[in-house]
């Protein structure tokens, strides 16, 4: 980001990073205004009130000396920017709403902000990455839009460029890749096209596993056999193809092969002619040859219906940063989702949902991971004390809108569109799946309006505790557990409004189980004997509910976690694993059933099923709340069993779905370690290094102790020893010295991965002497030592004596 006035860059106090923040706030709220206490807290959160605003005026004093008085003009409490600033992002929007469509990409600068952030301003951090979400979304809504419009020009070279800036925003779009591919191959330029297919499949693999989407590969077999591009090309590109499979040779370029045509000898010239004269005999063979590509094409893709019935619902706001409007937007989304999550057919789960609204996803990478065929897209739009409510089913991959309505509803009365909205979404999707749709709770539209506003109300407090609480500040303990105790007071209102409503039921079990995290180990117990008793309550009004079967499944497990007899230990994880198999029976998508079930099967000592129900949580939710365990446990068991590049495949998944969880660097830098040295290991390492450093930084409030800075270091200290680069290495083995202090655990974890580090500059007898202290304070790290590759060729050093006696490993 950059701050110009009179076509110079401002290099002032006014271009101080807080103040670029406050110019880059106003720019791009409603009515270019905010309130003062606003500005306060998303800038000065670590200032007192009094500091706060003594900063926040003394920065527009000096942006108004610097840049002239009327560029923030203030109205009591608000600060207005003049509407003679000129953001580029704005001149962006403009475009766009004026139908210049080639105008908007030539003002794309990229996503917005860039790389530029203020560091120590969490909220305008979290604040400015959400606009950048959103405003990187509009971009690649508009760039097929703007290809389309260049293709009809003919402009083919146009289409491609934009399709290649919208794949530099998003390397993983489909769309982008496809569309790229096509326009190359109408541009002349097939080979170039299958060039950038073959580079986007290889990506694919690297970040999602397996053989890119079908489409992908039918469009490049059509670009091999000449179907798809400019007359001329396509043939080119088919004779390239054939020479290829014929000989395993690269094809001739174009000027070679007329080079080489020039010259023909006699013998050529005769064969020539005989296979003008016998043309048509290979005729019987081609039409052979496409009927067997014709139906292996028909077997490999997927009939339309089965693609169709792959769904996902997702909602905006239009035009509005009202925080109540996003909460009701939010509980009416999420509760036609779980209305419909019964059926047989796949739908996109809410974490997914919400990855692609934050931006951590794209909505073409989300079509392309889940395979998606339908959208359901609701525009919400606040209006004078009502909403509005837009519904679209959309076909997810030509984005032909199928069917839409309007729904109004007074503000009062709100909750009451979700009936509206459920009732459109089974009744579009019944028209286009051609077969019946359920939904889980048929009256929940005639339910009381005030027990479903204490219902919303109750899981909107415990979902924001839950954040809380993972954020792990001991600080922030006793306001999640009030938060928790207010959200379950709403709910026993509720209940007494419908006392037969599962729902609230179950909620207040989800309750109970938040709180156990927050009461002392006497009341943990009752606490999780009451969730229990109410999930059975449910199952015995509605025996074949897979939500209660799973969340009392989950229960178990924790009650099981806090028991110490051995005996009653193993009924509770056998009940639970009895619950959680009989709600995946029902309802096989149910990610976090799979998930609890992977931890049950680890707790029993099932190893082997416990991965691949990770494996299963993972496929179908690949954001799934508290997933960061499964793709760990598939991290780790790939690499206990020496598949380092599947390791570093989960790990990469892994950071892919929490961007923000430091373990998936961490790990990378681990995978990194385990294979062999490759030449850009050494950047690598260290650009994951200063990603964890500034993760890290985040977390600076816990009460714990954590390893993984300084493990980070200290890793990647050994790559670069193992690069031959020692003085980086004891310069950054000091440097993982001094980040954990005197911690005595810490430093005996830091002696341990010193040893690499030693190995890996060549002195055996220290990495020797290391590995023995770290024995001879933990006596159990003689296994570790025994089967871990990194000291394979040292520990019969290390444990000279004491390596008969530990015991195998299996």
């Amino acid at each position: 980001m950059q701050l110009v006035a009179d076509e110079a860059p401002v290099t002032g106090r006014a271009a101080q990073r807080r103040r670029m923040a406050l110019l880059a706030y106003l720019a791009r709220s409603p009515e270019r205004r905010a309130h003062r206490d606003r500005l306060m807290g998303l800038l000065w959160t670590d200032h007192a009130p009094d500091a706060a605003r003594r900063l926040l005026n003394e920065s527009i004093y000096v942006i108004r000396r610097e840049l002239g008085p009327d560029v923030l003009r203030t109205e009591g409490d608000t600060v207005r920017l003049d509407a003679a600033v000129v953001c580029d992002a704005d001149l962006f929007d403009r475009a766009v709403v004026a139908g210049d469509l080639a105008g908007a990409i030539g003002l794309y600068a990229g996503p917005l902000f860039g790389s530029w952030s203020v560091g120590d301003a969490p909220e305008f951090e979290q604040w400015a990455e959400t606009e950048r979400a959103q405003f990187g979304r509009r971009f690649a809504d508009v760039a097929p839009r703007a290809a389309a419009q260049a293709s009809g020009r003919g402009d083919w070279k146009q289409a491609a460029a934009i399709f290649a800036r919208l794949a530099t925003e998003d390397p993983d779009s489909v769309i982008a890749a496809e569309g790229e591919a096509r326009a190359l191959a109408m541009a002349g330029e097939p080979l170039q096209a299958c060039r950038r297919l073959d580079q986007f499949a290889e990506r694919w693999a690297v970040e999602f596993g397996g053989t890119p989407p079908a489409t992908v590969t039918a469009l490049r077999t059509a670009l091999v056999s000449g179907a798809v591009g400019a007359p001329v090309a396509a043939r080119r590109v088919a004779a390239s193809a054939a020479m290829v499979g014929a000989a395993g040779a690269s094809p001739i370029p174009t000027s070679a092969a007329a080079e080489h045509a020039v010259a023909v000898s006699p013998v050529a010239a005769r064969a020539a002619e005989r296979r003008k004269r016998w043309w048509w005999i290979p005729l019987p063979l081609a039409l052979v040859a496409v009927a067997i590509v014709w139906v292996s094409t028909r077997q490999n893709n997927e009939p339309v219906v089965g693609r169709a019935s792959r769904v996902a619902i997702m909602s905006r706001a239009l035009a509005s940063r009202d925080t109540g409007l996003a909460y009701l937007r939010e509980a009416i989304t999420e509760g036609v989702t779980n209305q419909l999550s019964v059926n047989r057919f796949s739908m996109a789960t809410s974490s997914e949902v919400r990855a692609m609204e934050s931006g951590r996803l794209s909505l073409d990478s989300l079509v392309s991971l889940k395979q998606l065929g339908t959208l359901v897209e609701f525009a919400f739009e606040a209006r004078p004390s009502r909403v509005r409510v837009t519904a679209r089913l959309i076909d997810a991959l030509s984005r032909e809108v199928l069917s839409s309505s309007v729904f109004e509803r007074p503000l009062d009365d709100a909750l009451s569109i979700e009936t509206d909205l459920t009732r459109f979404v089974v009744d579009a999707l019944r028209q286009r799946l051609r077969q019946s749709v359920a939904i889980r709770d048929p009256i929940e539209g005639q339910r009381d309006a005030t027990a479903r506003k204490l219902l919303i109300t109750a899981v909107r407090s415990r979902l924001d505790a839950s954040e809380v609480l993972q954020n792990g500040f001991a600080l922030d303990l006793e306001a999640a557990r009030n938060m928790l105790l207010a959200a379950d007071s709403l709910l026993q209102r509720a209940a007494l409004l419908e006392p037969t409503w599962d729902a609230v039921l179950l909620e207040r079990a989800r309750i109970m189980r938040e709180r156990v995290r927050t009461e002392p180990e006497s009341l943990q117990r009752a606490l999780l004997d009451s969730a229990v008793a109410m999930t059975g309550a449910v199952l015995a009004r509605r025996p074949e509910e897979a939500e209660a079967f799973e969340l009392r499944g989950m229960l178990r497990m924790r009650t099981a976690l806090a028991l110490s007899d051995g005996a009653r230990d193993t009924i509770a994880l056998r009940d639970a694993d009895t619950d959680l198999r009989r709600a995946l029976a029902l309802e096989p998508q149910r990610a976090e059933g799979w998930l609890a079930l992977s931890t049950v099967q680890n707790l029993r000592g099932q190893a082997a099923s416990s991965l691949i129900s990770a494996q299963r949580a993972v496929e179908h939710d690949a954001f799934l709340i508290n997933g960061q365990r499964a793709y760990f446990e598939l991290f780790a068991g790939a690499l206990t069993s020496a598949k380092v590049d599947e390791a570093l495949q989960w790990c990469r998944r892994g950071r892919l779905a929490y961007p923000r969880d430091v373990t998936f660097y961490v790990c990378e830098l681990t995978a990194m370690r385990e294979r062999p040295a490759q030449p850009t290991d050494v950047v690598s390492a260290w650009r994951l290094v200063a990603r964890v450093d500034s993760l890290s930084q985040l977390a600076e409030r816990r009460t714990t102790a954590d390893y993984k800075p300084a493990y980070s270091v200290v890793v990647a200290a050994g790559i670069s020893a193992r690069a031959g680069n020692a003085a980086m290495a004891r310069d950054a083995v000091q440097r993982a010295r001094r980040m954990i202090g005197s911690d005595p655990s810490l430093r005996l974890d830091l002696t341990f991965d010193e040893a690499w580090v030693e190995l890996m500059l060549g002195d055996r007898r220290r990495a020797v002497s290391l590995l023995r202290q770290v024995v001879a304070a933990r006596p159990p790290m003689a296994r570790i030592i025994t089967t871990a590759p990194l000291f394979r060729d040292i520990a019969d050093d290390v444990l000279p004596s004491t390596r008969a006696a530990v015991p195998p490993t299996r």
